[in-house]
């Protein structure tokens, strides 16, 4: 009798599974369905794997190639700047190795030669002073270093002259900046104070 409730508790579908003649060859189907299916997805992962491997190599390879080209052209450029500096470097060379106690005027008048084809160069790869005396401040372009007087707000004096790069700024032109004490008003108020 207890046999009886035992398998009335059961599940048929636990005793088909149960059952050697059944439940083994259906099990044993649906487990090598499954590893096919894994062994397929291994495979798909794993060459996945080696794509993304490759993928990466060949961009770290045109990263290097690109600082490696960024740098090449960089020299390119150097050298194209140096060469355009070396005549005028010969020039210093050939006057500094004149007699310039012979005839001190033609000598400084050919260092003066060589500064304006020195300028003449820097001209031709870009370089352009920046005008400074006179005209209203602009840090963009000026670096204030002292005050003095004159008209505020516009430079009085350049001390070191500055340089655009095309439309960029090389280096600021150092000014000297009015701070609104202009020397002939002063003159005038003093003359005008003493007419009182």
């Amino acid at each position: 009798m207890n046999e009886e409730i035992k398998a009335q508790e059961i599940p048929d579908e636990t005793i088909n599974k149960l059952d050697p003649k059944e439940g083994d060859e259906s099990d044993i189907d649906e487990l090598l369905a499954i590893q096919e299916k894994l062994a397929s997805v291994q495979e798909e992962s794993e060459q996945r794997l080696v794509a993304w491997q490759r993928a990466r190599a060949d961009y770290e390879n045109l990263k290097k190639r690109s600082q490696q080209e960024v740098a090449e052209r960089s020299m390119l450029a150097t050298a194209t700047v140096l060469l355009t500096l070396l005549p005028v470097v010969d020039d210093f060379e050939r006057a500094l190795e004149s007699d310039k106690e012979q005839d001190p005027l033609a000598w400084v008048d050919g260092v003066q030669l060589i500064q304006k084809k020195l300028f003449h160069l820097l001209e031709q790869v870009g370089l352009q002073p920046i005008a400074a005396e006179g005209q209203a401040f602009d840090p963009k372009f000026h670096e204030a270093i002292g005050k003095g007087n004159g008209r505020e707000g516009y430079v009085v004096t350049q001390v070191l002259k500055g340089y655009l790069l095309g439309q960029r700024v090389l280096r600021p032109s150092q000014v000297i900046v009015g701070n609104g004490d202009d020397d002939s008003s002063a003159e005038g108020m003093d003359q005008t104070a003493g007419q009182d």
